[in-house]
């Protein structure tokens, strides 16, 4: 008989293990790794994506993976060793992650969605409950879900599920959604915003609603690209930008780009800067599955996969992998939304004011927004065309 279980979540996060337990800076180290392999694939287009919810999401699932299955995800996802101690520890970084956002709009959801009458592992109920806060519920349809993943994202992530998603064999859905909204610490001006020439990597040009600021910023600079922080209010979180110097494709810093450029970013200190940034608006959709195949998952995509921990009446297998993902940054600050799916199947200025740093993202840039005191990469994105 062939079954079919959905897994559906906001994602990022990824866990090494260090001298025999898990703890919140070995997650970070493995997310931000997933976060940067992810980055190398990238094609030439906006792209917007949260590895933080596509982390979160697999994570939950990894709690019933057994053997080479989860061996797998160790692999791709940087995940290690899935006993209690991984769990309690990415519960646990949710956790101070959540503590981290006092001075900025946050939530962060999981739930799972069982159907049929499946004999789930008290285990894997536990775990997801206890330390993800992923409580089960029975019989919903695509309806709900969408609404619940709309609720969490404050409208943003909208219809996740697309018609057809259920079906009689589906088995399980894994929910992850996250919410963030900010003020810079140091806003734009609407007056300073002009319209503006973006050059695209075609050759051509369009016209953008370019903003303008001048001041003190966390800044450094190699001989391929130019990096600066952007904080948000509470100075506990922040986008950074990093922008590719004249007659630079955006593709070779993809691929040199390491996590050590936010270290850099302190070590360095701040500079005088004049800032333009377009104003932009983007959501994005994509399917993970061939990626994550390719990565080194194809287990986990057929009817090889072991999630016994999961359900041992019957043989579930990754089908698909979903996630969908929103963003708007303007003059007073940044929104962002993300979800994931995946569906499971069987069958300030210094008074001297030296001479500033110009900084300006009109061509293609890469972007991050990072919670500075553990040094997660919540969200990133490659601009390449802010009109589209």
């Amino acid at each position: 008989m062939r079954l079919k279980g959905i897994l559906l979540a906001l994602t990022i996060g990824v866990v090494v293990h260090g001298n025999g337990q898990t703890t919140i800076q070995n997650i970070v180290n493995g997310n931000t790794s997933f976060a940067f392999d992810y980055l190398r694939s990238m094609e030439d287009k906006n792209v917007f994506i949260s590895p933080f919810s596509i982390s979160t999401a697999m994570a939950m699932t990894y709690a019933g993976a057994k053997n080479s299955t989860a061996e797998e995800f160790n692999k791709v996802m940087h995940f290690n060793h899935g006993d209690l101690g991984f769990h309690s520890a990415y519960g646990e970084y949710q956790q101070e992650l959540s503590n981290n956002m006092s001075q900025v709009e946050w939530n962060l959801a999981n739930k799972l969605w069982g159907f049929g009458s499946p004999n789930f592992e008290k285990q894997f109920l536990s775990i997801n409950s206890d330390l993800y806060n992923a409580p089960i519920v029975f019989g919903a349809n695509e309806a709900r879900i969408n609404k619940w993943v709309e609720q969490q994202t404050k409208g943003k992530i909208r219809d996740l599920l697309p018609p057809g998603t259920i079906s009689p064999d589906t088995r399980l859905i894994l929910t992850n959604a996250v919410y963030f909204k900010a003020n810079w610490k140091y806003e734009f001006e609407k007056k300073d915003t002009k319209k503006q020439k973006f050059h695209l990597a075609n050759g051509k040009k369009s016209t953008v609603d370019l903003m303008y600021q001048e001041g003190a910023f966390n800044y450094y600079q190699t001989s391929d690209y130019q990096c600066i922080r952007l904080p948000y209010k509470g100075d506990k979180q922040s986008m950074v930008v990093v922008l590719p110097k004249e007659q630079i494709e955006i593709g070779k810093i993809q691929e040199d780009l390491e996590k050590d450029f936010l270290t850099n970013l302190r070590m360095y200190g701040k500079s005088n800067v004049q800032v333009y940034l377009p104003k932009f608006k983007l959501e994005y959709k994509e399917l993970l599955g061939e990626y994550l195949i390719a990565k080194g998952m194809p287990q986990s995509f057929s009817e090889t996969a072991d999630f016994s921990g999961m359900l041992k009446s019957e043989s579930l297998w990754i089908d698909a992998v979903i996630h969908q993902a929103f963003v708007e940054v303007n003059e007073e600050g940044t929104e962002a939304a993300a979800a994931t799916a995946v569906v499971m199947t069987t069958e300030s200025l210094s008074p001297s004011k030296p001479k500033p740093i110009i900084f300006r993202a009109d061509r293609p840039f890469l972007f991050f927004i990072v919670d500075d005191a553990t040094q997660s990469v919540l969200f990133m994105g490659k601009m390449m065309n802010p009109t589209e």
